[in-house]
């Protein structure tokens, strides 16, 4: 499944990792259009739920500065 379409950062899959990629500026502030492309990143994970294991409750997140 592609998420494609985001202007504040790339998102690529591999099998059940999704890996978002912060891209927006020197910075990366979360405005509003990046607060807009999470949010529509989160409307699609709901619906994709395909995307992770039943049950699951933990999330996982890597970060770099």
């Amino acid at each position: 499944m592609a998420y494609e379409g985001y202007s504040t950062f790339t998102a690529s899959q591999d099998e059940g990792v999704l890996t978002v990629t912060f891209d927006f500026g020197s910075v990366n502030v979360q405005g509003q259009e990046m607060l807009s492309d999470l949010n529509g990143l989160a409307m699609r994970l709901e619906r994709d739920r395909g995307c992770f294991p039943r049950g699951s409750e933990t999330a996982r997140f890597a970060g770099s500065a």
